[in-house]
């Protein structure tokens, strides 16, 4: 993994209807992996319900969608969205914010959001995410099959991604995200959740095949259900763009999430209107190198996140401390030539879409460089 990745624990317990024991393991663990914009931690006994593989419905179709291009913030704060070169900005919110009890939903932060970037004249992506900050209802009240973790040295639980229940919620959000903003011009870019640590990224920070298998993790199931939750989201957003976000799962191992893009890239029904997202983007061919090899070869649109900031770049300088007080070594996240390398990367694998931190736009630390992969985006992808 490299000595730039912090290496933590995560465990992870097997829960089930008369268990008397629990499984654990440790796994490499990078924390800031998404960047500073985000403010979460920049997946017993198997339920016979849950052998069916959740469907859902197919998405209407639309030739004219918008596909977004160049480079947004992954932050919405007022001196990222004030710097010109930031053409939008990404809006977060957690599914537990969201909808706080079943049926129940609060907007106010999402349309708080948009609204400083409206004021500014500006376009904006959504992401909900859902992992272990999804609703405690729906293992609660619903009865939704989990597994837990520890993690930051607490104890979360992490809904199954396959069970049926969940698929359910999860199109229903869709819904009521879609009634609000789906005939938003400014929106242009839809991230699905996934049940992931995370929430967005598709990954369980190191977790290999056996401990995932531990917690009944099949391909066939998670395969299954990721294209299940992508095409809900399409259907109700049928007129926008969206992004599947692709990293090894298993760790080493890239069937499952070149599967899904795969099957949701070649569906008619979808109209290519689903991308893969990376949000992890280095610049370097060492991090993630089994998805880079598929995302080089995938011919969709790709949509990309920067890894980290540019106060993590030590290169050539072997050490450095970055904004925040983290001491990096190895010449920090962005060892093949320092942080420009991320802009060479997204044009020579075709990223059509970029968010770099907001601490490069509120720092002016490489607005010339966006500027020119803004001008690239254009001249490539603009209509």
């Amino acid at each position: 993994m490299g000595n730039s990745i912090l290496i933590a624990y995560l465990s992870v317990l097997l829960l089930c209807a008369g268990c008397t024991k629990a499984t654990t393991f440790s796994a490499y663990q990078d924390p800031v992996s998404s960047g500073e914009a985000q403010d979460i931690p920049s997946d017993d006994d198997e339920n016979p319900d849950d052998d069916e593989d959740p469907v859902a419905p197919p998405a209407s179709s639309d030739t004219s969608v918008y596909k977004p291009y160049g480079a947004f913030t992954s932050k919405v704060t007022d001196g990222s969205l004030d710097n010109p070169v930031a053409k939008g900005a990404l809006v977060r919110a957690k599914w537990e914010q969201v909808e706080p009890n079943p049926g129940e939903f609060d907007f106010s932060d999402i349309d708080n959001q948009i609204a400083d970037i409206k004021a500014r004249g500006k376009q904006y992506s959504l992401a909900v995410l859902a992992g272990y900050i999804s609703p405690a209802w729906l293992i609660d009240d619903l009865g939704v099959d989990y597994f837990e973790v520890i993690f930051h040295l607490k104890e979360e639980r992490v809904p199954k991604f396959w069970d049926e229940k969940l698929q359910n919620r999860l199109a229903i959000l869709a819904e009521k995200l879609a009634e609000r903003y789906g005939d938003d011009e400014d929106l242009v870019l839809v991230y699905v959740p996934q049940l992931t640590l995370n929430g967005v990224e598709g990954h369980f920070n190191g977790m290999d095949r056996e401990d995932l298998e531990a917690v009944g993790f099949t391909d066939e199931r998670w395969i299954d259900a990721g294209v299940a939750a992508a095409r809900s989201f399409a259907q109700h957003f049928s007129k926008k763009a969206l992004a599947y976000e692709v990293h090894e799962l298993p760790e080493g191992e890239v069937y499952v999430p070149q599967t899904i893009i795969e099957t949701l890239w070649n569906d008619p029904t979808l109209n290519q209107r689903v991308g893969a997202a990376a949000w992890w983007l280095a610049g370097r061919d060492d991090y993630n190198s089994l998805t880079l090899n598929f995302l080089a070869q995938f011919t969709g649109d790709k949509y990309a996140q920067i890894i980290g900031n540019s106060s993590q770049d030590c290169y050539p300088n072997f050490s450095c401390t970055d904004n925040m007080g983290k001491v990096w070594e190895a010449y920090g996240r962005f060892p093949n030539g320092g942080y420009t390398s991320v802009f060479e990367q997204a044009k020579a694998m075709g990223f059509r879409y970029m968010e770099p931190w907001n601490y490069e736009f509120e720092n002016n630390t490489y607005d010339d460089e966006i500027s020119e992969f803004n001008n690239h985006a254009e001249q490539m992808y603009g209509e």
